[in-house]
């Protein structure tokens, strides 16, 4: 089972793929138009003239394929296979697209915004079982001899995708089968006899890719996207719930909303350098990031001509010092990269006070960031998500020296480090030169001062520290 994340969705990534190459020179130039036309439909933009496009829409298609459908990917599947008569088992997968997407249509901004309606969390959980009984039908088709004595689920999930596999796995440990008790009072295909859902049905892997639940519930009064409170899903995993649960977490996310549900210390829960989707995947391989990176601050009602004793005033105010604290701060940890940290004026005229001839105004002090960054850190927690599930028995094949899983030599010692720290059940520890490195290419500015539709969705928590919550049950659990 793979649950993709909140805009995440692999067939919609699948269909834009080309757009996002960095080699569209090398095409014919038929080709290239056909290219830019399904590009520029959803919203792709070349806005410096180079031949590629910079301007990225902010929807599953714009992104790549998360992690989640590159490991659905890998996962063997015998859906469609004739099994030798003398099998013992066979593997199959389903993938349920992420929440707010629906393949082949438009994202649903309710979903993304919520986490609930019809392509939300509880919503995807739901549909799941219709999804699971159609594989196995396929199966039992081709093999109309088959019996199936007992089902084992994998389950995978990032963001609240990671949320949803966490409930749908409290689904599948009800007695009465949870969302699956239609299907079994309809009878599932091809059950030998005595089939029981709580004997003969387990879980053996969970793998979770920081689980970010953010359920809003603004008709009940609930508006805090980054609370605690995500009323109607059951994140809580229980000793016993699989036979191996692995979290990996996003060491550097600190955005308001993105808060971490963890899961309690029985499991194994590691984190790993990054933000959220550093871990998860779905960043493209180059994208030209311009962003608020540092907090706007308004110096009230007075005018500068910055020039003599007027910027001098200017230059010594707490707010200006502000602003190149943070500057400092950002380039300690390795920013501006390959671009630029730019400092921002901006003159905004008070009407009508009357003070002087020459008008009061505002300023707003700002700090943009504007530079390449890269997206192939995500391949790091794949390959210790594959490797983990693969030493407990996922039906895994092996990851492929491929472009799309290859890690760059530059990353290499520290995904080498990572990975080793990892598979011993450790977090890695990277000393300063190795975080600045990360920083300047591959961790992504997640948090910023940037504003999408007006609203601040991605701004900062306070003191640039993550929300992290602890893995509790709910009340009545586990009904």
């Amino acid at each position: 089972m793979f649950f993709d994340g909140t805009g995440n969705n692999l067939g919609n990534a699948a269909l834009t793929a080309e757009c996002r190459r960095q080699d569209l020179h090398e095409f014919d130039e038929q080709t290239l138009t056909h290219i830019r036309q399904l590009c520029e439909t959803y919203d792709y933009r070349d806005t410096d003239g180079d031949g590629r496009y910079d301007q990225l829409p902010g929807s599953s298609y714009g992104n790549e394929q998360s992690n989640v459908a590159l490991l659905y990917d890998l996962y063997e599947d015998q859906s469609d296979a004739v099994v030798e008569p003398t099998a013992v088992q066979a593997s199959l997968k389903v993938y349920i697209d992420g929440i707010g997407t629906t393949g082949g249509s438009d994202d649903v901004r309710w979903g993304q915004a919520t986490g609930k309606g019809k392509t939300g969390i509880v919503a995807r959980v739901q549909e799941s079982p219709s999804l699971v009984t159609g594989t196995l039908r396929r199966l039992v088709n081709g093999n109309p001899k088959l019996l199936i004595e007992k089902i084992e689920f994998d389950i995978f999930g990032f963001s609240r995708g990671a949320a949803a596999a966490r409930h749908f796995a409290n689904e599948v440990l009800k007695p009465n089968g949870g969302v699956f008790a239609a299907q079994l009072n309809e009878g599932l295909p091809a059950m030998a006899p005595g089939f029981e859902w709580l004997r003969h049905v387990s879980i053996n892997f969970i793998g979770l890719f920081d689980t970010v639940a953010a359920v809003l519930d603004p008709l009940r009064g609930d508006v805090n996207v980054g609370g605690e409170r995500n009323p109607g899903i059951n994140l809580y995993m229980p000793p016993g719930s699989a036979r191996k649960v692995v979290h990996l977490t996003a060491a550097d996310e600190h955005r308001h909303n993105f808060s971490l549900n963890r899961v309690d210390d029985f499991h194994e829960e590691l984190a790993l350098p990054g933000v959220h989707s550093n871990l998860g995947g779905g960043y493209p391989l180059l994208i030209r990031e311009r962003v608020l990176i540092g907090r706007p601050r308004l110096f009230r009602d007075a005018y500068y001509s910055m020039q003599s004793v007027d910027r001098t005033k200017l230059v010594r105010s707490r707010e200006w010092r502000a602003r190149a604290e943070e500057e400092r701060q950002l380039l300690e940890r390795g920013l501006p990269g390959e671009g630029g940290l730019i400092s921002l004026n901006v003159r905004l005229p008070v009407p009508g006070n009357g003070r002087n001839s020459q008008g009061s105004e505002n300023m707003l002090l700002a700090l943009g960031l504007d530079r390449p960054v890269h997206g192939e850190l995500s391949r790091i927690a794949l390959r210790i998500m594959h490797a983990k599930a693969t030493e407990n028995h996922a039906a895994f094949k092996p990851v492929p020296e491929t472009p799309v899983f290859a890690i760059p030599e530059n990353l290499k010692p520290i995904a080498d480090k990572v990975i080793n720290s990892a598979m011993a059940g450790r977090s890695a520890t990277l000393d300063k030169t190795e975080r600045r490195f990360l920083h300047s290419k591959y961790i992504h500015s997640s948090a910023n001062w940037s504003s999408v539709s007006g609203l601040l969705v991605n701004k900062p928590r306070n003191q640039n520290k993550r929300a992290l919550y602890a893995d509790r049950p709910q009340r009545g659990y586990p009904v």
